[in-house]
């Protein structure tokens, strides 16, 4: 014997076990949660740092 495993459930049933016991975490995935990196001039980015 070992220890025994909760019962696998998706990410919205834990939010709502969460949310009932008054937890933050875990959250759900926000849509635009990674956005696409953008690729920006090294001197333009200097530029408005000034």
């Amino acid at each position: 014997m070992g220890p025994k495993l909760a019962e696998e459930h998706d990410l919205e049933y834990w939010n709502a076990e969460a949310v009932k016991a008054g937890n933050l975490a875990p959250q759900l995935k926000i849509e635009n949660e990674k956005e696409k990196p953008q690729t920006i001039n090294y001197d333009d980015l200097v530029k408005s740092w000034q």
